[in-house]
């Protein structure tokens, strides 16, 4: 039965398979961007089994957020924040009661909020001790938040955690709220009382200065964290109500997900960006997906997002970009025979070289004999090529017999090996020493495409 010798020259990949609705970038659902990006290796890369290493890096809350949450701060102004927090909150070197830097916490935080890459799309404010009032409706963060902190009254009476939620329910429901509502509830006491907040509103609380989170701040809230150190409070409030850039993994044709170092480490609060690199483990040749995954999360959840790259697996790649002599790149199926594909001068794209089987999709449907693929990478220009394949006579076709094939169509056009003819074409001897010689001669051609 007539054999085919098979040289297959892929055709250009089109770019990547991106799982995150073709992007590398998106929003987590509170509106916070995160991203991630491949540097190496690019999309089609030519590169070597034993020497693919991933790096890139990633990012949140760096771009411009999608503004969809509402920011309430309810302050306590109980009798008891007018002692003294032991610490000096607002960097004047003198120490400030609790109130005052509960106002300083808030201030920082509307500040942040005010920036384009924060998801924050309004804020009120409102304070509480036996009974409650509104200092200022749903508004954009900034200087309207900023003006009400100067009208915080002077600490006086009790501690009504529901009188506290009384005038988050007002400010929320006066409108217009965003997707995602957050009240961040601070108390320096023990209090009581409950009220009800609009679906899906999240209670933040913060047991601040000798306060505990106690069954009634729990029972009122989401979460509670107690903050001893009131000149951290703005960092604390900033971390619950901001994003985290939680994991990055990668993964090798949808296979299962691998940790993926990074400097610095993870988890890190938003906004963020870290850099990642790994070595991939052999791979086998031929075209692999590679793909890193992002998880963050901000106050609407977590969210993942993904880049993809393919490349293809040689078994030898040779830049020849800063080549002055001719270019070589070789190959061995393990078996029968030796390749070598030579750029001539004047070639500086990448060059690779790998073992494949013959496929259907190749050559007619006889049996194929086991060919070499060749490859082109980079942004160089072509030139000649020229790829010489030496197989045994014991375990190859013989000369009259066999046939070259490229893209699945037969180059039929003799040539000789001191021709510089463009044009592809075969010539197959015989050796010295007996072996069967597959001499190609192939470049840049209209008919073929090549990456």
């Amino acid at each position: 039965m007539k054999k085919l010798f098979v040289i297959g020259l892929l055709a250009a990949l089109f770019g990547a398979l991106v799982p995150a609705a073709g992007a590398d970038s998106g929003m987590l659902p509170g509106g916070t961007e995160i991203s991630v990006e491949i540097a190496s290796p690019v999309a089609d890369d030519l590169v070597a089994a034993d020497d693919l290493v991933i790096t890139g890096e990633a990012s949140i809350g760096m771009g411009a957020a999608a503004k969809d949450t509402s920011l309430v701060y309810i302050l306590d102004v109980s009798g008891s924040t007018a002692d003294s927090a032991g610490v000096d909150c607002d960097g004047d070197g003198i120490a400030d009661t609790i109130l005052a830097c509960e106002k300083e916490a808030v201030s920082r935080v509307n500040a942040s909020a005010a920036l384009a890459n924060s998801p924050i799309l309004n804020s009120g404010l409102g304070v509480f001790n036996s009974r409650s009032s509104v200092l200022q409706y749903l508004t954009a963060p900034g200087d309207a938040i900023e003006a009400a902190l100067g009208n915080v009254p002077s600490p006086r009476g009790g501690t009504d955690f529901g009188e506290g939620l009384s005038a988050a329910n007002s400010i929320l429901t006066a409108g217009p709220a965003g997707g995602e509502k957050i009240v961040v509830f601070l108390t320096d006491g023990v209090g009581s009382g409950s009220s009800a907040l609009p679906a899906g509103t999240v209670v933040k609380a913060f047991a601040i200065g000798a306060a505990t989170c106690s069954g009634a701040l729990e029972a009122i809230s989401d979460t509670c964290e107690v903050v001893d150190d009131l000149s951290k409070l703005d960092e604390v409030i900033g971390e619950s109500i901001g994003a985290t850039l939680d994991s990055l993994t990668y993964s090798v044709d949808g296979g299962p997900a691998q940790a993926l170092p990074t400097t610095p480490s993870l988890p890190q609060a938003g906004p963020a960006v870290v850099e990642f690199e790994a070595t991939v483990d052999e791979l086998g040749f031929g075209s692999h997906e590679i793909c890193v995954h992002a998880t963050g999360t901000d106050a609407g959840g977590s969210g993942t997002i993904a880049d993809c790259v393919t490349v293809e697996v040689m078994q030898t790649v040779v830049d020849c970009s800063d080549s002055v002599r001719r270019c070589m790149a070789t190959g061995n199926d393990g078996e029968v025979s030796d390749a070598t594909a030579i750029g001539s001068l004047g070639f500086t794209k990448t060059l690779g070289v790998r073992p494949a089987e013959a496929e259907v999709a190749d050559c007619p449907p006889e049996d194929c004999f086991t060919g070499y693929d060749v490859m082109f990478g980079g942004t160089g220009e072509v030139a000649v090529v020229n790829l010489i394949v030496v197989a045994s006579l014991e375990d190859s076709t013989p000369p009259e017999e066999a046939a070259v094939f490229m893209n699945g169509v037969e180059i039929t056009e003799v040539c000789h090996m001191e021709s510089t003819s463009p044009v592809p074409c075969v010539l197959i001897t015989t050796t010295r020493t007996g072996q069967t010689q597959y001499f190609v001669r192939f470049a840049e051609d209209p008919g073929f495409h090549f990456k």
